[in-house]
């Protein structure tokens, strides 16, 4: 695994972009809007000058209706891009699923084997994966595979550890179908938890953790406890534990967590990214735009999880939401 990234991970900086004609990642390419992309991926590089990477969730479902379409439609994601100056990640997969708004991705019976009809021609997906690295293998845009967003979203079962390996086993497949295609761009996994860094840390190039320093959106009139901090500061000690053992780098690929209020979103950003940066850990927030999304809204605008709040940073208007230029001190 000698692929390098072409951005140090500590200066990898931006956000993982939703357009906000969109509800989910099969919508934004099966209705791909490259205007609007140029737009607000514009907008987003004005407001913050020293992005340089955003992280595009693809949707091998979005792939099985037109498979050149969607080829085309990432193409000029990229032309877009690069106009811009920034480098993208592309998500293969995803297996993070909202109890409010669903956003399409994988589920168990995708891999658990013999639990549904899904399996009777194997794993789903491999030739949308063939497909995307056989198509941009060598594209220098690209800055890194993400090959799934969050896997291992398990409550407490008893099964947990069973899930885990089937999910560990699908997770090689596409690891090695990928690979199989040349791609010589490194390759990680956008994991919720470094809990989970001992089961990929031999798929992996770089390490992607989610780290959100979590505060409930429902509690009225929030604050960050010193010993939140603390706990988030651990976190990032955690994370930071696996590339030190392997000499892998690692950079978060989802920071600060959401709020309904628009002044303590700003003070959970300043938290986040102040010990992401002493650290020296680079990042990309989620999210940069007002969408369909989950929790990339206000309550008024659609469904929103009471605990999370909502995470856009530009409105739908193209106006910053209130404070966020906040985020300019940490770029």
């Amino acid at each position: 695994m000698a692929c390098q990234l072409a951005i140090p991970a500590s200066r990898i900086v931006g956000f993982n972009y939703q357009p906000s004609y969109t509800s989910c990642p099969f919508e934004t390419w099966r209705y791909f809007n490259a205007e609007i992309f140029r737009r607000e991926l514009g907008i987003g590089k004005k407001t913050f000058p020293r992005m340089n990477t955003v992280r595009l969730w693809l949707s091998w479902n979005a792939w099985g209706r037109g498979p050149q379409k969607i080829l085309d439609a990432f193409k000029q994601a990229l032309d877009i891009c690069e106009e811009l100056d920034l480098k993208v990640i592309p998500v293969l997969y995803n297996r993070w699923h909202d109890a409010k708004q669903d956003a399409d991705g994988i589920y168990l019976d995708h891999f658990l084997p013999g639990s549904s009809w899904l399996l009777k021609y194997g794993l789903p997906g491999r030739e949308f994966t063939h497909d995307f690295g056989k198509t941009f293998r060598d594209d220098p845009r690209i800055l890194a595979w993400d090959l799934c967003n969050e896997p291992f979203a398990y409550g407490i079962t008893p099964s947990r550890d069973e899930f885990a390996h089937h999910e560990v086993n699908w997770l090689r497949t596409v690891n090695e179908d990928l690979r199989s295609e040349n791609v010589t761009q490194p390759i990680g996994i956008g994991s919720h938890t470094e809990d989970f860094d001992d089961w990929i840390k031999d798929l992996v190039d770089c390490f992607m953790t989610h780290a959100y320093l979590w505060v409930d959106a429902s509690i009225p009139n929030p604050e960050i406890t010193p010993e939140m901090e603390e706990k988030f500061q651990k976190k990032v000690e955690r994370m930071l534990k696996a590339p030190n053992e392997t000499g892998k780098p690692v950079f978060c690929t989802e920071t600060c967590w959401g709020s309904f209020s628009d002044q303590f979103r700003c003070e959970l950003i300043k938290t986040t990214l102040g010990i992401l940066k002493k650290n020296g850990v680079g990042f990309l927030l989620h999210a940069l735009f007002e969408s369909d999304c989950a929790d990339l809204h206000s309550p008024e605008k659609g469904l929103c999880s009471p605990d999370i709040g909502h995470l856009e940073c530009i409105l739908r208007d193209g106006t910053l939401r209130p404070g966020h230029d906040v985020i300019n001190q940490f770029m």
